[in-house]
């Protein structure tokens, strides 16, 4: 599982060359070195799961994260371009793009994370048992899942 990552917020007209690239080396590049130092023995084992944790921000944008999203984005490709390669040598290849988290980023204000909250249908955050009891479901039993981006999140994404 593939969950490392950061997260900030930054205007884009403030954004620097180096936050964005430190972005993507967290939340792109450290996902790709980390299957590519697993990957040949799962192919020797014609056997394996890969599961990697992107974010709804992904599938939605957000302000002042466009580096945020940009890295989340390219990691559902690489898990659908990776699941479609692995494919044939029995290996699956998924993604959790969960919404926020109780035990996430603080947002900035009570009034902010208030008015997020209802925006989400079940008006609530996420408990991190309900994003764990998803990467459980693709860990032991998403046999028939690949190249799939499922996420925990309440209703925002539907």
């Amino acid at each position: 599982m593939n969950n490392a990552g950061i997260q900030e917020r930054v205007p884009f007209v403030e954004m620097t060359v180096e936050q964005f690239d430190s972005m993507m080396t967290v939340n792109t590049r450290g996902p790709f070195l980390m299957t590519r130092a697993i990957v040949a023995d799962m192919v020797a084992e014609k056997y394996g799961k890969i599961i990697n944790i992107a974010s709804q921000t992904a599938l939605l944008g957000r302000a002042e994260m466009v580096h945020y999203t940009a890295s989340k984005g390219a990691l559902i490709a690489m898990t659908k371009s990776l699941a479609r390669e692995l494919a044939p040598h029995g290996i699956l290849v998924n993604c959790v793009a969960p919404g926020p988290v109780t035990s996430g980023p603080a947002l900035s204000s009570s009034s902010e994370r208030d008015t997020y909250m209802s925006t989400i249908p079940l008006k609530r955050f996420a408990r991190p048992e309900e994003v764990a009891d998803t990467v459980r479901f693709l860990a032991l039993d998403g046999n028939y899942f690949r190249g799939q981006v499922l996420s925990p999140n309440g209703g925002e994404v539907m």
